[in-house]
């Protein structure tokens, strides 16, 4: 039987990148003691970035190796790192380094607390004034977010910069929003079709049988079918259709499609229509196209 590798726990700073795509990151870490580790494996991150990483050693090529299984960003600065922070943050007007290094010392290991839940105890040190105060509590709160958001969106094979695509759109909102309905990335995010999105909210534990997954299947068949010449499909082929695309674990999967459907119907969000003894089904922007374009030319044919 394999022997199974311990894992471990890294804490440092990331000093070089090798690579950092799609979720896979190859780079330099600096530990505590000022030794270097190199790690690669699933995170994302830039250089000067404080990370923790865990996963275990291993022997390859390129000689030995962390292997990351999971990594976050690490909030827990100390000294140095607060007085780092503060000086480098393009946000924190008024903090020099004398006044950052006084902060940190006036903080200690409270920084997160004070900052986060007590910001007014700053007004203790001389030359603190509350809008400095305000600036680094919103600061560090929204700092705090982010970096939340990253790590928990990296983990399931979104890129950095998708990710901040999606800050830029959403700001805090975003791990919500994600959490809520991952499938919103088709429509937000450029290169994230049906598929993509479906990989990630599967990974994230959405259920076959959710709706927002199926109505964005529907609504990714139909986009596909005006691709490929068609602007419509008929009700009960793509019913069957996304029966077949989403794979649900059930008997009832074609009636939980069929209200889904219907439930997209009633919201205008798709056009049903009659045509040649036949119920169709299409995008309401095509629909509406193709409606000119009849009326139009039978315009035309009646001048004539």
């Amino acid at each position: 039987m394999k022997k199974k590798k311990c894992e471990e726990t890294i804490r440092g700073v990331v000093t070089r990148v090798f690579f950092n795509r799609d979720g896979f990151f190859s780079g330099v870490v600096r530990i505590p003691s000022g030794a270097t580790v190199r790690v690669c494996g699933s995170m994302t991150a830039k250089e000067d970035e404080a990370v923790v990483v865990r996963g275990s050693f291993e022997q390859n090529k390129y000689g030995r190796q962390f292997r990351v299984a999971s990594f976050e960003y690490d909030m827990a600065f100390d000294a140095d790192g607060i007085v780092n922070y503060l000086m480098r943050n393009p946000a924190m007007k008024g903090i020099g380094p004398r006044r950052a290094r006084e902060i940190a010392d006036f903080c200690g290991d409270d920084f997160d607390a004070i900052v986060t839940d007590d910001p007014k105890r700053l007004l203790a040190i001389r030359g603190v004034t509350p809008d400095i105060v305000e600036q680094l509590h919103a600061e560090w709160v929204k700092h705090k977010s982010i970096n939340k958001t990253i790590t928990f969106l990296a983990g399931f094979g979104i890129t950095h910069k998708q990710i901040n695509a999606l800050i830029d759109k959403y700001g805090n909102f975003a791990l919500r929003i994600m959490k809520d309905n991952p499938y919103q990335i088709i429509e937000d995010i450029p290169g994230y079709g049906f598929k993509k999105a479906d990989i990630i909210a599967l990974k994230m534990g959405v259920p076959k049988n959710d709706p927002n997954r199926i109505q964005a299947g529907l609504h990714y068949l139909l986009q596909k079918s005006v691709q490929d010449g068609d602007t419509w499909y008929e009700s009960e082929d793509l019913v069957a259709k996304a029966n077949k695309l989403l794979i649900m674990d059930g008997l009832d999967s074609m009636d939980i499609i069929r209200n889904q459907l219907d439930a997209m119907l009633k919201e205008n969000r798709l056009v049903e229509y009659q045509f040649d003894n036949r119920t169709l089904v299409s995008i309401p922007s095509i629909f509406h196209q193709e409606a000119f374009i009849g009326d139009t030319f039978r315009r035309i044919c009646e001048k004539q």
